[in-house]
């Protein structure tokens, strides 16, 4: 019959390596995390491959760690790090804009929560808007400026990318401008395809380069024309009729002078006289000039009388 011999092992139980990675963690994508052991004193196997204290990671996945020293048991641990999309928030709406008019910066975003944004400008002057979607827009005052925005979400795990951050606003005003014109009676002056007679306020509204409204007026004003007439007499039958002479006034416009002449026949005055001096009668003639420069014709008849006998 066989023996039968019994041994007896003391099996001590080693604690195991108290490792904890953490939670599963989530970063936005294209961003680089850092996993650690927080641990020292461990040789480190990582299922990358690395035997560091900590890893970078970049891409989603689940990440293994092994540690070991020699002393107590083995420890491993898992963790899973997620992806989240990058989601854009950019503003738009940026150029050149006319006075008064309503213009707006337009904010999009492929995110579809909710997020705040805050639009700030040169003078450092913030507009706070909370809670807004995709395509919300903002009136911005008629001044020129330059707009910064910033984006943010209640969640750190929402990642925003702020794009399109700065945009310029610049607005040009309305042209209006006067334009006088002092004309003389009968000119004219071209205005909106048309040659214009007559006084008034004429407006022609046009398009700047920018688009904007330019407005010219046209005031119109008209001087009259200087009329003169003179009536002169002549002696001279051949110098009669009317005459025009045009000159400028001080106005510069013209100026007419009508002269018209009249005939006026030599004035002849005859005076009768008396003598009793028979050489001094007779009839004498006189010419002069009268007020109109004609000849004026004075007949002096001195007649003879005899003497008186009594």
């Amino acid at each position: 019959m066989a023996q039968v011999a019994t041994a007896f092992i003391e099996v001590q139980n080693l604690p195991t390596i108290d490792l904890e990675l953490g939670p599963d963690v989530e970063k936005c994508f294209g961003d680089n995390i850092v996993i650690n052991s927080n641990l020292t004193s461990v040789t480190y196997n990582w299922s990358t491959g690395d035997n560091s204290y900590s890893i970078d990671v970049s891409d989603p996945g689940t990440y293994s760690l092994t540690v070991t020293n020699g002393i107590n048991c083995p420890a491993a641990d898992t963790i899973y790090v997620i992806d989240n999309p990058a989601y854009t928030v950019s503003i738009s709406g940026g150029g050149t804009y006319c006075k008064g008019q309503n213009v707006f910066i337009t904010c999009s975003s492929n995110f579809t929560g909710l997020f705040d944004i805050t639009i700030t400008n040169q003078d450092d002057q913030k507009f706070n808007f909370y809670n807004v979607v995709d395509g919300f827009i903002f009136y911005v005052p008629d001044i020129t400026a330059t707009y910064l925005l910033s984006a943010s979400s209640s969640k750190e795990t929402n990642c925003l990318l702020n794009l399109t951050e700065v945009v310029e606003m610049v607005f040009v005003p309305a042209y209006s401008n006067t334009i006088t014109y002092d004309l003389c009676k009968g000119d004219s002056v071209f205005i909106k395809n048309s040659w214009i007679k007559k006084e008034g306020r004429y407006e022609n509204k046009l398009k700047s380069i920018y688009g904007c409204d330019s407005l010219i007026v046209y005031n119109i004003y008209y001087f009259p024309i200087d009329s003169t007439f003179q009536i002169q007499t002549t002696c001279d039958i051949s110098a009669i009729g009317t005459s025009y002479e045009a000159l400028k006034n001080k106005d510069n416009c013209d100026s007419i002078i009508v002269k018209k002449m009249i005939y006026s026949n030599p004035d002849t005055t005859t005076i009768f006289n008396f003598t009793c001096n028979l050489n001094l009668a007779g009839v004498f003639k006189s010419v002069l000039k009268n007020k109109n420069g004609c000849d004026s014709v004075v007949v002096n008849d001195v007649r003879f009388i005899k003497p008186d006998t009594t």
